[in-house]
């Protein structure tokens, strides 16, 4: 994740600790994610809790990203389109 997506997830919740909290993480955790990257499941959480103004692509580690890309191919557009309904 670049430090522009890690900013925008401050700027959309307020703070890092009010988006722990609505993921059920630690402030820790969050903290981490810039350097490693958002988890998969967090990320599609945050994608639809920003209702895609903040995608899950933006904040994961470029290996997930690469997965995430390969999950989108094989399951093809619907997939991308329920994103926000499913979390």
């Amino acid at each position: 994740m670049n430090d522009q997506a890690y900013e925008n997830l401050k700027g959309f919740f307020g703070t890092y600790s009010a988006l722990a909290t609505k993921l059920g993480s630690s402030r820790s955790s969050v903290a981490q994610w810039r350097t490693r990257g958002v988890p998969i499941l967090k990320a599609v959480a945050i994608e639809s809790m920003t209702k895609g103004e903040i995608p899950a692509t933006e904040l994961l580690s470029p290996e997930a990203k690469l997965l995430w890309e390969k999950a989108i191919s094989i399951d093809g557009k619907e997939m991308r389109e329920n994103i926000h309904d499913e979390v």
